[in-house]
């Protein structure tokens, strides 16, 4: 007979009393960079949001009905025929050689010039975020990040116990003054400041991209204050007109961190993205990746090469930012038709918008009215640390059809009309308290 290992709490496994609970008696061993974990909001939203009945104008997914699905479905095949042994193996913990080569004709794009060497493939961009964070993060250093900023890297930064603290943006991107004082003003308290986080292209969430004249002067007080600066870009490619804009990265090959995705430009599914790091930083890249994952998936990644190497992928980002450009066109006629009395960002490319509400009303505590009138969002509040942003919402265009971004934005104007209202009748003091005990409010925790 096997052994029966026995239960938490049992006289032969105690839990130190007072540390447990009826419905988690481990409650006392966990460490104490847990305590800082919690669920996303839009994680939390996407059990509703994904039902049919609902238009989801909160998640950031790809529209991938333009992709060759035949073509690359007789890839796979091939792929599986001819290199299935490799393919199906474990692989390199920097990732895959010749994926790395083609990684640097991607960021040819924007301007930086590497080396193969530089390159380490992780799983999604995310992963490469969580170990730069691992590698420089003690419990109590601060990570500088925008305001607002990416949910899925302030909490990569609550999980390791980072004090972030937020710098404005405007429509130019981060305010280089603002930054300037910012760290000056850490210095003086004597904090120790590791990170400079920054979406720089058609922001997430906020929709702007920081300006050529900008970079540079960011760049510069980065390093001036000796700050590694973390470029974060995965929706640099899809700008609505011209060309990319020159990553922060190509100016500085020692002082940038670059994070690059395929999630974007491609398929989100194969969760490939990568790190460009300098080279003693490399290095502890691929030895934490390894420490955590081994290898990224090699099929993952030699079905993103066959991608890169057979098919028209220019071509195909050139339809995506057609196609999202026309979504962003129609979200923002919407906004205009339904909602004037909100404001919002116009971007020039990526996913998103940012909308400001009229005066009184919270994102938050107006969430479950609007699932409830069938349309979804994300509260701005998601996106900051310290708790601000409930007067703003991120609206995503990328994935709904025009028509049903149309609907989406129709449908929330007379979830704002109603809140108005209340707000007029009741005052937002009071108005937040009768959201409270809204009983026709669904469960999103």
């Amino acid at each position: 007979m096997g052994q029966v290992t026995p239960a938490p709490g049992s006289a032969a496994h105690p839990v130190r009393p007072g540390t447990g609970t009826r419905l988690d008696p481990w409650i006392g061993a966990y460490a104490d960079r847990t305590h800082g974990m919690r669920a996303s909001e839009i994680r939390a939203l996407f059990a509703v949001a994904n039902r049919p009945e609902v238009v989801s104008l909160a998640g950031g997914m790809p529209n991938l009905a333009g992709l060759p699905m035949q073509a690359l479905a007789e890839s796979a095949h091939e792929l599986i025929l001819s290199r299935g042994t490799t393919a199906l193996q474990y692989g390199s913990g920097q990732g895959d050689e010749r994926l790395r080569e083609q990684i640097l004709e991607v960021m040819r794009l924007e301007g930086i010039d590497a080396h193969p060497d530089d390159v380490v493939v992780t799983t999604g961009s995310q992963q490469a975020l969580d170990l730069v964070t691992r590698l420089f993060i003690n419990p109590g250093d601060v990570v500088v990040a925008e305001a607002p900023s990416y949910v899925g890297a302030l909490g990569v930064f609550r999980a390791y116990q980072a004090d972030v603290v937020h710098v404005p943006l405007d429509e130019h991107g981060l305010v280089p003054e603002a930054l300037e004082e910012t760290l000056q003003a850490l210095q003086s308290e004597g904090r120790t400041v590791k990170l400079l986080y920054t979406v720089p292209n058609f922001h997430n969430p906020a929709g702007v991209t920081m300006t050529l004249e900008r970079r540079p002067r960011i760049l510069e007080i980065a390093r001036r204050h000796g700050v590694l600066l973390v470029e974060d870009n995965p929706y640099g490619l899809l700008g609505f007109s011209g060309d990319p804009l020159p990553a922060i990265r190509s100016l500085d090959d020692e002082g940038v961190i670059y994070l690059g995705s395929f999630s974007k430009t491609f398929a989100p599914g194969y969760r490939v993205g990568w790190a460009v790091a300098p080279h003693a930083v490399r290095e502890k890249l691929v030895l934490a990746s390894e420490s955590a994952i081994l290898c990224p998936s090699n099929a993952s990644q030699l079905a993103i090469s066959t991608y890169l190497a057979n098919h028209d992928w220019r071509g195909q980002i050139k339809a995506f930012r057609e196609m999202y450009r026309e979504r962003r066109d129609a979200m923002i006629g919407a906004l205009g038709e339904h909602i004037p009395e909100a404001t919002w960002t116009v971007p020039e490319g990526g996913f998103y918008t940012w909308v400001r509400l009229p005066a009184g009303l919270d994102a938050q505590a107006m969430l479950p009215r609007a699932i409830t009138a069938r349309v979804a969002y994300v509260s701005g509040t998601a996106f900051y640390a310290d708790g601000q942003g409930a007067d703003h919402m991120r609206l995503s265009f990328c994935y709904p059809t025009p028509d049903r971004i149309r609907e989406g934005v129709r449908r929330l104007a007379s979830v704002v009309a109603s809140e108005s209202e209340l707000v007029e009748i009741f005052g937002t003091a009071a108005h937040r308290e009768l959201r409270i005990v809204d009983p026709t409010a669904p469960d999103l925790a």
